[in-house]
């Protein structure tokens, strides 16, 4: 509601900041090639949801916040292996 309909270029900015946190996070425990492909899971996940998401339905908006808990799981996994 706050930024209208610029709602999905506002929401892919804070998925990609996210992302970027995760990967720093990520590399800071331990550098290597494991990083980004740990990552890309999230990040799949992140993309789907905006591919998915119809702005103008609340049933759509509702599924899309109800799966960040799937996308706080990828996450976490992604940390801690």
């Amino acid at each position: 509601r706050l930024f209208g309909d610029n709602s999905k270029f506002f929401v892919a900015i804070f998925y990609i900041l996210a992302l970027i946190f995760l990967i720093i996070a990520r590399y800071s425990r331990e550098p290597g090639i494991l990083t980004p492909l740990l990552s890309a899971v999230p990040a799949i996940h992140l993309f789907c949801q905006l591919r998915e998401w119809d702005m103008n339905d609340p049933q759509s908006c509702l599924k899309i916040f109800k799966s960040n808990q799937v996308y706080g799981g990828l996450a976490l996994l992604a940390l801690s292996i």
